[in-house]
C-alpha cells in the first residue's frame, strides 16, 4: 500500500468517526438562551430545578433544550401546552443529570394521554390501571405517560413516585442494555457516575469555600 493509499484511508476513516460521532453518539451543544418564562415554570414546578446551584440550573437548562430538539411530545386527546413539555423533558432529563455523557439514543417521541390507559394503550373501559410506560413492539421508541399522573408526580416531593421520572429510568435502563450490545451502554453509564461523582464534589466544595 503506497503513502498516498494509506493517507487517503485514513481521511475517510476520520470523516466517519465525526460523522458517526455528530449524529450519533452526541456532541458538546451550543449553549443557548432559556425562555424567561420557562424558567418560572421550572422554579415554581420543579423541585429538583429549584435545588439546583446557579451554574447547575443552567447545565440542567440545556439539557431540557437538547432533550426537545430530538424527542416528539405529542398529546392524544389533550392539548399540549409549556409546562407539559417541560415537565415531560424533566422526566427524562433528571435521571440523565449526573451522566453528563449520555444522551437518548432509541427515544423518538413521548405520548402524552390524558388519562390513565390499558395494555392496549385504550383509555376507555376497564383495565386502565397503567400511569407510564416504555413503548415496546409497534411502539418501540416511545414512551407513554398519563398527563395527570405526570403533573402529580411533580407535585410529590417523593420522586420514587414520580411517573414521569420512573418512565425516564426506564427508558435509560433499557437503551443501556440494548445499545451497542449492552456493552458501551455499560461502559458509558460507569463513565458518566465518574462525572456525576466529580459534579457532586465540585458542588460541595463550592458549598464549603
Amino acid at each position: 500500500m503506497s503513502v498516498n493509499e494509506a493517507l487517503i484511508i485514513l481521511i475517510v476513516v476520520g470523516f466517519a468517526w465525526l460523522t458517526w460521532r455528530m449524529f450519533f453518539r452526541g456532541i458538546k451543544h451550543t449553549r443557548r438562551s432559556f425562555p424567561p418564562q420557562w424558567k418560572e415554570i421550572l422554579s415554581r414546578d420543579v423541585r429538583f430545578y429549584r435545588k439546583l446551584s446557579v451554574e447547575d440550573k443552567d447545565t440542567f437548562e440545556q439539557m431540557i433544550l437538547n432533550f426537545l430538539d430530538k424527542v416528539s411530545i405529542t398529546g392524544i386527546e389533550t392539548e399540549i401546552d409549556d409546562k407539559d413539555k417541560l415537565l415531560v423533558a424533566c422526566s427524562g432529563v433528571i435521571p440523565l443529570f449526573e451522566f453528563p455523557s449520555w444522551e437518548y439514543r432509541n427515544l423518538n417521541e413521548v405520548l402524552l394521554y390524558d388519562t390513565s390507559f390499558n395494555q392496549e394503550y385504550e383509555t376507555r373501559g376497564g383495565d386502565r390501571n397503567i400511569l407510564g410506560m416504555v413503548g415496546s413492539g409497534a411502539m418501540n421508541r416511545m414512551m407513554i405517560l398519563s398527563k395527570p399522573a405526570l403533573y402529580q408526580g411533580f407535585k410529590n416531593t417523593n420522586s420514587k413516585s414520580n411517573v414521569g421520572i420512573k418512565e425516564g429510568r426506564k427508558s435509560m435502563e433499557k437503551e443501556e442494555g440494548e445499545g451497542e450490545g449492552g456493552k458501551e451502554g455499560r461502559r458509558e453509564k460507569k463513565e458518566g457516575r465518574k462525572g456525576g461523582k466529580r459534579r457532586k464534589e465540585e458542588r460541595r466544595e463550592r458549598k464549603e469555600g
